[in-house]
């Protein structure tokens, strides 16, 4: 994993504007095939730790699955900070980048 502290996903500073799905679906090849990043397999097992975690941890909040899942290895791999525009983040204990 990498040792920067802010990217779960290590994201490079490429620029993306995506219009569409075709440019999403280039966008996210580029992504795939970028051997700079560093992507996560989500087994079961984290998805059940994720929704015990901060689904049920947070009830009173609207967190996705998504959100639990990103929070769950975020907390695992020590981030403390994320680039997001999301406001639940901050709430899980996160400070934004954004």
């Amino acid at each position: 994993m990498s040792s920067q502290p802010w990217s779960w996903a290590n994201f490079t500073p490429t620029c993306y504007t995506v219009v569409g799905p075709a440019h999403a679906r280039e966008a996210l090849r580029v992504l795939l095939h970028d051997s700079i990043h560093d992507w996560i397999a989500v087994s079961e097992a984290l998805v059940r730790e994720a929704a015990a975690n901060w689904l049920a941890g947070f009830a009173d909040q609207r967190f996705s699955l998504a959100n639990a899942v990103s929070f769950e290895v975020m907390q695992q791999e020590r981030l403390t900070h994320a680039f997001a525009f999301d406001r639940h983040f901050e709430v899980a204990g996160f400070a934004l980048l954004s």
